[in-house]
């Protein structure tokens, strides 16, 4: 059930945590709680993970959906504002005032707990709570200017609008927020996850895979360093989390593969908190497990078994033929053309069962193993090690394929011989831009990276990220009868790159992206 924006104020609300522009970032989760005790505090942390999910909208503005025709049917208009690269206006439970609105309500509540952990003297005791709390106050803001903002770079991030950092609990009734700029914001999160990462304890968590436990913090911590392209940090965190074995931790892809494909079998077991390769999990209200899965809506724009077998989870790479993937796609119903890597289910709660009114939801894996080793490669490969980046690019094959003889020199020369992607003879090389120089052997690595990220990651968003970082030039494509035409290009300095942030926060006076 999709809430209406009247509901979702009253909701927000109820917690009294206000996502807002002009007026207030966030407030305490209850001005009625008194949070002088480390047990209240420590309780109110579940509330700093944010119940919003971006896997929807970047999977639709990525390289990941291709427009199938009018035979098929859309979701539903924000699953077409969505792909068609639009401003997004229409009410869903994945659309940008969500995201915006759940991410700050999720820094708010880190806020309180840090305000109130301050006024209790930063007791030793709370040095993990408060070490929680940064991190979960950095991982919102890493999350919105990923949406809101350009992708990170040396050039541009200086005068790129950023987003407003929230760190503190707003006073005033009526106060001004300036976006500031994306090296401004990248900096302020720095800061948080720097101050975090050495109080992160395992100690007194009694559901370890929901919070920011010292694999997950580290995780993040790499993924925040490659994008701010501080290599040697990303390698170091991606270490501390994956351990002195990487294998012991990767996903058994074989096994996911050969359970049922009914049901929930197959999503149940990729989110499960037993599932060692899951770092860090979070539950969102979100619809995409509806949209994407095997069920009829959503046909019109969606994963087809074009870009599948040309470009990612069923396509030919330094392993050969894609049946050697310990892990495919596939289509569940011959009379819709989406193909499903089926890892995230829709679970559908009810909130009132007489009347069958409730809200979906489906766990999300925000950083897992497999992704943590893929982030290590790139940075090993970024800062021109090639040989360690092979390393963990054959560490990472030899768990997701059969393949057993693949070696550095044949990840390099597949993606040496293989041809730059074109609209209409795709394939999984994208030319780069970027404002920096890479060897070749750089660069085929980092194909070789971005390559298995996008299959490994597929229906969770990722892609967008990649697709910013690297300067991809995409298109949206109508693929009907056998022929690929474009509908429209997104280039390399494309201001829809950065979604518009939501109309709701522009009205208050938030200064908008360019467009």
């Amino acid at each position: 059930m999709i809430k209406t924006y009247n509901k979702i104020l009253i909701a927000l609300a109820a917690t009294a945590i206000l996502g807002s522009c002009d007026k207030t970032l966030d407030t305490p989760p209850d001005s009625r709680t008194e949070l002088d005790t480390p047990e209240k505090i420590q309780k109110l942390l579940i509330s700093a993970y944010p119940g919003a999910s971006v896997y929807w909208v970047n999977e639709m503005a990525s390289d990941n959906a291709d427009y199938n025709g009018d035979a098929f049917t859309a979701y539903d208009r924000f699953h077409v504002q969505s792909f068609l690269w639009q401003d997004i206006t229409e009410a869903s439970n994945d659309n940008t005032y969500e995201i915006w609105s759940k991410h700050y309500g999720a820094i708010g509540t880190a806020n309180a707990a840090l305000e109130a952990i301050a006024k209790l003297g930063n007791p030793v005791n709370l040095d993990a709570v408060r070490g929680e709390a940064l991190m979960c106050r950095a991982y919102s803001h890493f999350v919105l200017v990923n949406t809101f903002s350009h992708a990170y770079n040396n050039t541009t991030s200086k005068t790129d609008l950023g987003i407003p950092y929230s760190d503190k609990i707003e006073k005033d009734l009526i106060t001004k927020h300036e976006r500031g700029t994306v090296e401004e914001t990248y900096a302020r999160i720095k800061a948080d996850i720097e101050e975090a990462l050495p109080l992160i304890s395992d100690s007194y968590y009694s559901q370890p895979k929901f919070h920011f436990n010292v694999k997950a913090a580290n995780a993040f911590a790499a993924r925040f360093y490659l994008y701010h392209r501080e290599y040697d940090k990303a390698i170091t965190a991606a270490s501390k989390a994956l351990g002195a074995d990487a294998r012991a931790d990767l996903r058994n892809w074989d096994a996911l593969q050969k359970l049922s494909a009914n049901n929930f079998i197959k999503p149940n077991a990729y989110i499960s908190k037993d599932e060692k390769a899951n770092y860090l999990l979070i539950d969102a209200v979100s619809s995409w497990g509806y949209c994407h899965g095997p069920y009829r809506g959503g046909g019109r724009y969606s994963y087809t078994k074009y870009i599948a077998d040309n470009e990612a989870t069923n396509s030919s790479g330094p392993w050969e033929d894609y049946a050697l993937l310990n892990f495919r796609a596939m289509n569940y119903d011959a009379n819709i053309k989406k193909m499903i890597s089926y890892k995230i289910g829709a679970y559908f709660e009810f909130t009132d069962i007489i009347n069958k009114i409730g809200y979906v939801h489906s766990v999300q894996t925000i950083f897992t193993a497999d992704e943590t080793l893929l982030t290590r490669a790139e940075a090993y490969a970024l800062k021109g090690d090639v040989d360690n980046a092979a390393k963990d690019m054959l560490t990472f094959y030899g768990n997701y394929t059969i393949k057993k003889n693949i070696t550095k020199q044949k990840i390099l020369d597949f993606y040496k011989n293989t041809a730059y992607y074109k609209h209409d003879v795709p394939t999984p090389k994208k030319a780069l831009n970027v404002d920096y120089a890479l060897t070749a052997d750089q660069e085929n690595m980092v194909h070789a990276v971005l390559h298995m990220r996008r299959i490994l990651t597929m229906h969770e968003g990722l892609r967008w990220n990649d697709i910013k970082r690297y300067g991809m030039v995409i298109y949206r494509r109508l693929v009907q009868n056998n022929e690929v035409g474009i509908m429209d290009e997104m280039k390399v300095d494309d201001p829809r790159r950065a979604f518009q942030i939501p109309k709701e926060i522009i009205g208050a006076g938030m200064t908008p992206n360019p467009r």
